[in-house]
């Protein structure tokens, strides 16, 4: 009896939260190890640490020997879960219960349970609760990262030198656990005590509506307004559900530059620059403007769900077109030529339809030869049809989801967590937590039927245990895609209006901001309150090469990173840990020529050599060398006992990924 009240309050308890980090080391070729481990409490701030995954897996052991709940939240939690395959296998092995939940090959949580006690160790990631690297989260609760024991990267060997007796060695591996230790802390004292940043704002949104303690499932309000949506029918919706819009013009991709940046110039180098615009050879589009503008709305997806009008409750089929004013999702077959003077936006999501075309992947639309079938909402339809001439086949009997329709739902939930962002020290853990739970809730509705069953399993090849992956369909997950379909759709109307009221002279677009060429326009509404645009930057010239690739500088001349601002996805934005100042890694590159953004080259060499005057100067400034510098990406490879970081090479290039980013 008494063992049964003790478990009872077991599963009551508030989890004991823990940080964990590892410091590895590798050969270089087939094998890597854990060589420092930390484990630091967040309560009162214990500490234990080892030297190896024995002594991980005797801390295990020892805990789960308890009846209470434990929370190890790593940071990049993938990375690390790499070096404890062999102790969740041994733990799988000596009867203890393992449950791996991954998500795209991501860890989300591992939990190793002791049947007889019902006590548990449950591995989760601090990045999907928030996310950015260990050193920002250290600056969110004011406890900066130190500098590691073997220098600025751990190259092969590093931890041959070290003295692990000497108490300094330990201080960097135990900052680093501490951190993720004290932040996630703070979280669950503020409520948020699921596994990641959507999870917690799902629940908060939840207990909004159906109130603390209220299970939803038996909510009328709920499930009026968020019913579960059949799996055949969320695969027929899940058609029209894109995200992010990206808008790169390719008449405008190239070197633009404002009066003010020519004045700035010296005479030799507006005499180049005067030269390359008037060869106009193509290596450079180049043109003198009054000035360039980029805009950012504030919180648009938090002004889209807290004004615009949202779907609710089970759509009903028809084949008679809704009024405009309905909200719908349309099964269409149609093809579409460009209106004379509009700036071609549109982007297929079926790989399959650019192929009919001919075109390349994240090609901008201008003219189909093919009808396409396809899945739009009433917005993106109405979007299309305002820049394009639309023929519909005849042939083709078009259906329509009609949904009920709501504004205002999520106002109070929008407006209580926006008093609390901007009631919080920015960049804190409360405010970075508010941010996601307004710009992170819609997301979780998209929730995909598909679950990710993970096990561990021996491979013969590796020599190792590694994790095994296979697909199986949830039918029970708890979502509403139509909530996702159309907060995103009403983004993408949102963005596109601003890109028409600017006069479609747009150098660039993403999601929420707009880039352009002139000053601010009299048919947008700018401010500083949600849903409002605000100016981003007014940079001097912009290097725009393609989708999420371009550099703005911002002041001339360029003197440090505070005088340029570099956009490229797949190329990471590092800095050095003793220097924070200054950059390291493959966008060295970038900084160093930006002219390089323009061209379909690869990046990232062992030996690079920095060429330009106020680069070189701050390397030299800050005891660096700037002729031999590693700009290679790092990239993991598995090997036995864990991963290795290898350098890899990175191609400027255009994807269909980038053009518009496909939700599963």
């Amino acid at each position: 009896m008494l063992k049964e009240v003790s478990l009872s309050m077991s599963r009551k308890a508030k989890p004991i939260i823990y940080g964990f980090d590892t410091e590895t080391d590798n050969n270089g070729a087939d094998e890597a190890w854990i060589v420092q481990w930390a484990l630091v409490r967040a309560k009162d701030r214990q500490v234990w640490t080892g030297r190896d995954i024995e002594s991980v897996c005797v801390k295990m052991n020892e805990l789960l020997q308890t009846n209470k709940p434990h929370i190890w939240y790593i940071h990049n939690a993938t990375y690390d879960c790499e070096f404890l395959r062999r102790a969740f296998h041994d733990a799988n092995d000596a009867g203890y219960d393992l449950t791996i939940i991954r998500r795209m090959g991501s860890v989300v949580i591992i939990r190793i349970t002791n049947p007889d006690t019902k006590g548990y160790i449950e591995i989760r990631d601090s990045a999907k609760k928030i996310p950015g690297n260990l050193k920002s989260l250290g600056k969110s609760i004011d406890l900066p990262k130190l500098i590691p024991p073997g220098g600025e990267d751990f190259i092969q060997g590093w931890s041959k030198h070290i003295d692990y007796d000497d108490p300094e060695t330990w201080k960097y591996v135990i900052r680093d656990a501490e951190i993720v230790a004290v932040a996630m802390q703070r979280l669950h004292d503020t409520g948020s005590t699921r596994a990641t940043a959507s999870g917690d704002s799902f629940h908060a949104l939840k207990m909004w509506i159906v109130g603390e303690g209220n299970d939803p499932k038996d909510s009328w309000n709920w499930q009026r307004y968020f019913p579960h949506i059949p799996y055949e029918l969320d695969g027929r919706l899940r058609k029209s559900y894109m995200g992010g819009l990206n808008i790169s013009p390719y008449e405008n991709r190239g070197h633009h530059v404002t009066n003010e940046a020519l004045k700035s110039m010296s005479d030799e180098e507006r005499a180049q620059v005067c030269a390359r615009i008037a060869r106009n050879d193509g290596s450079l589009l180049a043109c003198t403007l009054p000035c360039i503008t980029h805009g950012d709305v504030h919180n648009m997806y938090g002004a889209v769900m807290s004004d615009d009008p949202l779907p609710y409750g089970l759509p009903t089929l028809t084949y008679e077109k809704p009024s405009d004013q309905a909200l719908y999702i349309a099964e269409v077959r149609i093809k579409f030529v460009l209106k004379e003077g509009k700036l071609p936006y549109f982007a297929f999501k079926n790989a399959n339809d650019y192929m009919a075309e001919g075109l390349s992947a994240g090609e901008p639309v201008e003219e189909c030869k093919e009808f396409h079938e396809m899945s739009l909402t009433n917005i993106d339809l109405q979007l299309l049809q305002r820049f394009y001439n639309v023929e519909f086949d005849p042939d083709y009997p078009t259906c329509y989801w009609v949904f009920k329709q709501k504004a205002g739902v999520f106002k109070d939930y929008i407006d209580h967590w926006t008093k609390i962002k901007e009631s919080s020290p920015k960049g804190s853990v409360e405010y970075l937590n508010a941010k996601n739970h307004i710009n992170m809730v819609y997301g979780r509705f998209a929730l995909a039927f598909t679950d990710e069953v993970t096990t561990i399993e021996w491979d013969d090849d590796l020599g190792d245990y590694v994790f095994r992956t296979s697909q199986e369909v949830n039918e029970d997950v708890e979502n509403y895609l139509p909530l996702a379909v159309f907060v995103t759709a009403h983004a993408r109307r949102r963005l596109l209006e601003h890109v028409d009221a600017v006069g479609w002279d747009v150098i660039h677009c993403d999601t929420d901001s707009v880039i352009h060429k002139g000053p601010q326009s009299d048919k947008v509404v700018y401010g500083d309150h949600r849903g409002t645009w605000g100016h981003e930057t007014y940079p001097i010239e912009i290097y725009e090469g393609g989708f999420k690739r371009y550099i703005e500088i911002l002041r001339q001349p360029v003197q440090s990173l505070d005088d340029i601002a570099v956009t490229c996805a797949g190329v990471p934005q590092r800095k050095h840990i003793e220097h924070p100042d200054v950059p390291i890694g493959m966008w060295v590159e970038l900084l160093d020529d930006p002219s390089k953004i323009l061209q379909r080259i690869e990046l990232g060499e062992s030996d690079y050599r920095i060429r330009s005057d106020w680069l070189r100067k701050l390397y030299i400034d800050n005891g660096m060398d700037p002729d031999h510098v590693n700009t290679l990406k790092l990239m993991p490879r598995k090997v036995s006992g864990g991963v290795i970081l290898e350098g890899r090479t990175h191609t400027l290039s255009d994807n269909l990924s980038f053009r518009i980013r496909k939700l599963k």
